[in-house]
């Protein structure tokens, strides 16, 4: 019969309508749905037999295992999805957040911290500074970040990396590191995704599986050419936060977005 299962477990990417004229939309939707129903019911169906289906069928599937409960939940973060166009199952997170282990030591050593040091920043970029993340906290967003950037695949060895969708000034304020505020010593030494504040060495930002977009900037030298984006550390009574801005000579429109990682980084 066509479009019934092969006995490999395929099924049939056309039906042949020669002889069946007009009625051959909707035989083949009954055709289809017959199919569904009995791989279902014998577990026969896969992602690629869903491929080779028709659009109408595709729907059906997909309402059939639902129902049944055997349809796997999606694992990619529906921000980096509908922002970037990438798929990834590190969660998006736009201002940093204290990992719950950190909380009840974090508020008293942050206290502590504050009382002894203060940022290394001028009144003027400080205030810049502050502004931008006085923004995302008002928005509760760093959504309108997201239009200045793109995020592409490179390759292998370089994974992905972020590109200027638009010319952006001298020392505009771009972004901040995002993610997870935990101790640095429960952090994997493999984890390559961790921002280390210089001063409070006790914490660190740790972008692995929850971040923004920043955690896919790579790096350049500090006397490369390429370099053109500068981190800073912000001390505000909340916490600490990396803020980039661009470089001296500004970035320029499909340029990509690189900074030095420091030293201790290749440690």
């Amino acid at each position: 019969m066509p479009g019934a299962l092969r006995s490999d477990g395929s099924i049939p990417s056309a039906v042949s309508f020669q002889k069946v004229g007009i009625f051959a939309p909707i035989i083949y939707k009954m055709v289809c749905k017959a199919a569904v129903i009995f791989s279902c019911s014998f577990s026969l169906v896969s992602y690629y037999h869903l491929r080779k289906l028709g659009l109408d069928a595709r729907r059906y599937l997909r309402y059939h295992l639902k129902k049944k409960g055997l349809m796997r939940k999606s694992t990619h973060d529906p921000t980096y999805l509908d922002s970037f166009q990438i798929k990834t199952p590190i969660v998006y997170l736009s201002d940093v957040v204290i990992a719950d282990e950190c909380k009840k030591n974090f508020s008293k050593d942050w206290g502590k911290f504050q009382k002894r040091h203060s940022d290394d920043l001028s009144k003027t970029r400080k205030a810049a500074l502050k502004r931008f993340m006085r923004r995302i906290a008002t928005e509760s967003s760093d959504a309108f970040t997201r239009n200045w950037v793109s995020i592409r695949y490179i390759g292998k060895t370089m994974g992905y990396g972020v590109f200027a969708k638009c010319a952006i000034p001298p020392y505009k304020t771009i972004t901040h590191y995002a993610g997870l505020l935990t101790f640095d010593a429960d952090i994997k030494q493999q984890n390559d995704s961790t921002f280390v504040i210089t001063d409070f060495p006790k914490y660190a930002i740790n972008g692995a599986s929850h971040g923004n977009w920043s955690r896919f900037m790579n790096h350049a030298d500090e006397d490369d050419d390429a370099k053109n984006v500068i981190p800073w550390e912000l001390y505000l009574p909340e916490g600490p936060r990396i803020v980039f801005t661009a470089g001296s000579r500004g970035i320029k429109k499909g340029e990509q977005l690189l900074y030095s990682y420091g030293d201790s980084y290749w440690d």
